[in-house]
């Protein structure tokens, strides 16, 4: 179940006790099962969506959201030796992530689940086409310019484990720990 398409919109996150995570917007995904079981196992917020790739020279992506109807279309290449994310990186803070979030829509609590997956082997990233609908799909602005930063991974293995409810901290109440 495992070997299907995903697109997702994220943003990198921490949650109080300090631990790094992945907050997804969304995740698209041609794969019903998929979908639902993350939906309902990991409150992630999973959307059924058409997609297609193709791989050659250049890896053309495209991806259709149901009841959506324009695609998200993509083209990209790896360029360069793979490398592993070297410690302080920006590669590393966006790769090495073991923890995802999300929460409760009824209850709004916050949950953590643990996830493992092995270093990815990374390329830097030639973009000929970069979509802004994964984005706007989701109440974003369109993008303002080419990314700022790419790199793409053939994919590791990920396990994903139970979720755990984050202890709750307001805010307003604690003080700005950032220097």
């Amino acid at each position: 179940m495992s070997n299907f398409l995903e697109l997702n919109v994220r943003t990198y996150v921490y949650d109080t006790e300090g631990i790094p995570g992945v907050w997804f917007f969304s995740l698209d995904a041609n794969n019903r099962i998929a979908c639902s079981l993350g939906r309902k196992l990991f409150n992630l917020n999973y959307r059924d969506s058409k997609m297609a790739a193709t791989k050659g020279e250049w890896v053309d992506f495209k991806a259709r959201r149901t009841g959506v109807s324009e695609s998200a279309v993509f083209r990209y290449r790896p360029a360069g030796k793979p490398r592993n994310a070297r410690p302080g990186s920006l590669d590393y803070f966006l790769t090495e992530r073991y923890a995802l979030y999300a929460s409760c829509g009824a209850t709004r609590r916050l949950w953590r689940g643990r996830v493992h997956h092995p270093p990815y082997q990374i390329f830097d990233a030639d973009m000929e086409h970069v979509s802004s609908l994964p984005a706007e799909w989701n109440g974003q602005d369109r993008l303002s310019g080419p990314p700022q930063h790419a790199c793409v991974s053939p994919g590791v293995r990920v396990d994903i484990f139970r979720l755990q409810q984050v202890r709750y901290v307001d805010a307003h109440t604690q003080p700005d720990t950032y220097e």
